[in-house]
């Protein structure tokens, strides 16, 4: 490894250090202090410690020299809406805890988040569906 990667490499973990600590502290505002901003507190908090959470794992992978498996990498391209679907999944799971808590105005709010990634999800999947399909429509058509 040479100076300049390695720069880099220390400059990416910063930065996602610095991504995961503005979301963490967007997330204990919101917590703590529920106004009118408290939704978008809330969303901006998830995005920024996932966002600092991927490019750790981004980093830790690239160290380790992890290579993701070919089948995951085949599967993610084929079906675009997979992580929105996941991402749904978590977020109805994170929702269903805090209305357990007693916190119903979050777990709405969590709902409704959950509800769009699924809609995202749904959408990216039937786009992806039609490309792959006219793609093996093309393939089995230059085979006859």
């Amino acid at each position: 490894m040479n100076i300049t990667s390695i720069l880099k490499k220390i400059i990416s973990i910063i930065i996602s250090a610095i991504l995961f600590y503005v979301g963490i502290s967007a997330l204990y505002t919101a917590t703590i202090e529920q106004g009118i901003l408290f939704p978008l507190l809330l969303t901006f908090g998830f995005i920024m410690v996932i966002t600092g959470i991927i490019t750790i794992l981004t980093f830790i992978r690239e160290m380790l020299r992890i290579k993701i498996p070919e089948r995951l990498r085949n599967y993610l391209k084929e079906n675009w809406g997979a992580p929105f679907v996941i991402a749904f999944m978590i977020l109805l799971i994170v929702a269903a805890v805090y209305l357990s808590l007693g916190i119903e105005t979050t777990a709405n709010d969590i709902a409704t988040y959950a509800y769009y990634s699924l809609v995202i999800g749904v959408f990216l999947q039937l786009i992806s569906y039609i490309r792959y399909e006219r793609k093996e429509n093309k393939e089995s058509t230059k085979l006859t």
